[in-house]
């Protein structure tokens, strides 16, 4: 039988009933590895806000990042990102343009 490597869940984090930004919020402190990062976000029914979550890595390269657009013309979004971490942290953060209230849950899994 193969060897089957089952990805490890490390963080888990909500952001409920959010307002507003987020704040850059370390989901791991020390990273190196493979990674992959998952986040599914929703706006409220009848939002024309506009927010973008915005995960932060480092690699080989150096400092690296993705964006994540929730809303117009959806009001939810979601995404998983494979990503290869040599050093520092993973983060998360979130902007938002329009003034609706959101959740975000974002989730971190070892590889």
């Amino acid at each position: 039988m193969p060897d089957v490597d089952i990805p490890n869940r490390i963080a888990d984090q909500s952001f409920l009933n959010q307002t507003g930004n987020v704040a850059t919020t370390t989901l791991v402190a020390s990273a190196s590895g493979n990674y992959r990062l998952s986040v599914y976000g929703a706006l409220a029914v009848g939002s024309t806000a506009v927010v973008s979550i915005t995960f932060t890595w480092t690699d080989t390269s150096g400092a690296q990042s993705i964006v994540i657009t929730l809303g117009s013309p959806g009001l939810y979004a979601h995404d998983t990102v494979f990503v290869h971490a040599t050093s520092g942290s993973i983060s998360i953060s979130a902007s938002q343009a329009g003034g609706s209230t959101y959740n975000l849950y974002a989730a971190v899994e070892q590889m």
